[in-house]
């Protein structure tokens, strides 16, 4: 089997540790064949153990393997004690499916995904930011006609100050954007965010992508 498979008698010692699960984890079968769950090396005894004894039957999990963190989906079948032949306690059969290489393609193919919308809105952005870069322009000049008149002057640059914040507001979406759920192309840990910031900036992704389509 591709999946890390490890089975549990009803006495809590492994009776099956499978090739898979000895390539993922480095213990070899006669080391763990046996044993109690949580006496097999780190950190895979109190990773199975803490699973076995849980609530739930299925999980994912991160866990440092030689050095290199994985992504573990691990599942649980516990066996009736007809199953066993009439016992009284219950064995379980471990699943252990290595995820590392699909979450980072997964990543990766979202992270290509987000850089495609922000070429479709591209010239959304030349024209959004356009519209500043003229107000501004435009004031600049004006100042220094009115350079005797101070009231004027603190107006304009205040406006020039409005229009270079709305300018760093859109540039900053963007690039949040375009990095959005991946540190160095991998997938990062869910985490709860506030939802109206991020309606907030779709809606002001959306609405470049809308303009840039009527210019045309």
């Amino acid at each position: 089997l591709p999946l890390g498979v490890c089975t549990v008698g009803p006495d809590g010692e492994v009776v099956i540790w499978n090739a898979a699960l000895e390539r993922l984890s480095g213990v070899r079968e006669h080391a763990s064949r046996g044993h109690p769950l949580a006496d097999l090396p780190a950190p895979w005894g109190s990773l199975l153990s803490a699973f076995a004894a849980g609530p739930e039957a299925d999980t994912e999990t991160r866990v440092v393997v030689a050095g290199a963190e994985r992504t573990l989906r691990l599942h649980r079948s516990r066996l009736t004690p007809d199953e066993e032949g009439g016992g009284t306690s219950e064995g379980m059969a471990l699943l252990v499916e290595d995820l590392t290489e699909k979450k980072a393609v997964d990543a990766k193919l979202a992270h290509q995904d987000r850089l495609a919308s922000l070429g479709r809105v591209a010239a959304g952005v030349a024209h959004e930011i356009g519209n500043p870069l003229t107000a501004i322009a435009s004031l600049t000049q004006n100042l220094k006609y009115e350079l005797d008149d101070a009231a004027a002057v603190k107006e304009r640059t205040a406006l020039i100050l409005q229009q270079c914040r709305r300018i760093d507001a859109i540039v900053r979406a963007l690039v949040g954007f375009s990095h959005a759920g991946t540190v160095g192309g991998e997938a990062r840990p869910f985490a709860r965010v506030e939802v109206e910031p991020l309606l907030t900036e779709a809606l002001q992704l959306a609405r470049m992508a809308r303009s840039a389509t009527r210019s045309r």
